[in-house]
């Protein structure tokens, strides 16, 4: 911890078997030997550009690094949710345009075109003296 960091900690017993425990804005319910941890709440400051550093824990926990993008997204509540983007090849159709006078479903000609080029070449290469 840094230079005037400190620990709070908050307990209230509920029963014999229920221990809630507010600890440095982490919510953790104990409850009949099990830890359930219900918020975690991280403090970042904005810099004169309006830059965020996410935390290293949430970015362990998002599973991001640099150079991955995340995405904000607000609900009804006004709260901010912070995701990780994953690519997948459903993610990335329609990000290239299609090609001019070609149907979508050309897409077997056209790795068949591909491949009778490639043998073209491979023939013309092998036929050379």
């Amino acid at each position: 911890m840094g230079e005037g960091d400190s620990i709070h900690t908050h307990f209230l017993l509920v029963t014999s078997t229920l221990l809630i425990a507010v600890q440095n804005a982490k919510v953790r319910i104990l409850f009949e030997s099990k830890e359930y941890v219900i918020m975690k709440n991280h403090v970042a400051i904005i810099s004169s550009k309006g830059q965020v550093t996410i935390p290293k824990e949430i970015r362990r926990e998002l599973g991001v690094s640099t150079p991955d993008k995340v995405v904000f997204s607000t609900n009804a509540d006004g709260e901010v949710v912070l995701r990780p983007i994953r690519f997948t090849v459903t993610a990335l159709r329609g990000i290239v345009p299609a090609i001019p006078d070609r149907d979508p479903g050309d897409f077997e000609e056209l790795i068949r075109e591909a491949m009778d080029e490639k043998v073209d070449e491979i023939v013309a290469e092998k036929s050379r003296p």
